[in-house]
């Protein structure tokens, strides 16, 4: 059977809120999904409803016959008619690669880690591309954490100040950039050596994302009076702009009942790459579109 392939990029244009529902935790009423060691995460069922519902759109406006048949193969049917066929594409969960942070030098920076690459090989490994793999393990080995990609972030005597933590005994590594230049789609790479990389140890990282997190109060007003109603204050979390996750795609062939390829792999990825283009490579996912939360700039890489 022949599948295809390929790594899924995202990095937030605006803030996103991806919601796991009413929260149990004690500073947020609505808090974004995470990981099971809980770092932000964008789940793969949360991925595939948000381009589904895009894709639906897009081919309910060009009423073409093709495309409806594709959405079906690419997608699966309707929830009724599951038991007919899979769909032909399989989303990989989200997970975090690089987070913007506070920085007392050039405003902000990037963040990273050890633990937040590794999930990145591991999606190397699953999709074949382990050639990667190799180059980036022995930059993780001999490398000093922490460490910078850029040695004008540094405030004084090598440390920096980063989401309000001073980082003392960093060295200063280039190749901390140049080691993702053939992982990565070059616009990202490019973001990433304008702002600079920081590579810090999975302790230190897990506090800094919390930090980065944006929680926004909202509240809902009696419009005749303008007045807060009761009980209307809650708090919602986001996700930053310019964060960046790795994700991919694993795309196989639609297979009619007697067991014949109808569509190969490669023409479900081809169709997914051709509509995606019409977006402009970008897509809203999670809640709060209507006051502008949710946009993602979408990368397809080899």
């Amino acid at each position: 059977m022949y599948i295809d392939s390929k790594l899924l990029f995202f990095r937030t244009l605006t803030p996103v809120h991806i919601g796991a529902g009413r929260g149990t935790k004690e500073h947020v009423d609505l808090p974004i999904q995470r990981d099971e060691f809980d770092f932000p995460t964008i789940w793969s069922s949360s991925l595939k409803g948000g381009f589904r519902g895009s894709y639906t759109r897009l081919t309910a406006r060009t009423k073409n016959s093709d495309d409806e048949k594709m959405m079906e193969v690419v997608f699966g049917p309707s929830p009724e008619r599951g038991y007919e066929f899979s769909s032909s594409i399989n989303f990989l969960d989200a997970r975090l690669l690089f987070i913007p942070v506070r920085s007392l030098r050039k405003i902000w920076t990037y963040v990273t880690s050890p633990h937040l690459i590794n999930y990145l090989i591991t999606y190397l490994i699953g999709l074949n591309r382990e050639s990667y793999v190799d180059k980036i393990l022995k930059l993780l080995n001999e490398t000093k954490i922490p460490t910078v990609s850029r040695k004008d972030l540094f405030v004084k005597n090598n440390s920096l100040v980063l989401n309000e933590i001073e980082v003392k005994g960093c060295t200063v590594n280039q190749e901390l950039t140049n080691i993702f230049k053939q992982v990565l789609p070059k616009e990202i790479v490019d973001n990433l050596s304008r702002r600079g990389i920081v590579l810090v140890d999975d302790d230190l990282v897990f506090e800094l994302v919390r930090r980065s997190l944006v929680i926004q109060f909202r509240i809902r007003i009696k419009h005749e009076v303008k007045v807060v109603e009761s009980g209307s204050l809650w708090s919602e979390e986001y996700i930053p702009q310019g964060t960046i996750f790795v994700s991919g795609i694993i795309c196989k062939p639609h297979m009619n009942v007697n067991g014949h390829v109808e569509v190969s792999g490669k023409e479900v990825l081809d169709w997914f790459k051709n509509k995606l283009s019409s977006f402009n490579y970008t897509i809203w996912l999670g809640g709060k579109e209507t006051i502008g939360k949710g946009l993602l700039k979408v990368y397809l890489h080899d």
